[in-house]
C-alpha cells in the first residue's frame, strides 16, 4: 500500500534569489514475506516516477530521508527550484 503527500515552501536565499521547495513523502507498509527487500524493490518505480515528474517541472532533488514506524517505512524526497 502506498500513500503520497506533498507540501510546498517558498523562501528567500541571502542572494535574494527566490527558491521554491517541495517535500514529497511516500509511505510503504511492510508485509509478511521471505523477501526482506520487498519495500526497496516496490518503491523504486514510484520514486523514479516522482523524480521524473518533478524534474519536468524544473525541480531538482536536494535531499532524501527515511524513517520507519511500526510496519510503515516513510521516504521523504526534498526538491527545490529557482523562481
Amino acid at each position: 500500500m502506498l500513500n503520497l503527500a506533498s507540501s510546498r515552501i517558498t523562501t528567500h536565499s541571502k542572494k535574494t534569489n527566490m527558491k521554491e521547495y517541495k517535500v514529497e513523502s511516500l509511505i510503504y507498509y511492510s508485509k509478511l514475506t521471505t523477501d526482506s527487500k520487498h519495500i526497496s524493490k516496490s518503491s523504486k518505480k514510484d520514486i523514479q516516477d516522482k523524480l521524473d515528474e518533478y524534474s519536468k517541472n524544473g525541480y531538482r532533488l536536494v535531499s532524501t530521508d527515511t524513517t520507519n514506524f511500526g510496519f510503515a517505512v516513510y521516504i521523504y524526497l526534498y526538491f527545490e527550484k529557482d523562481l
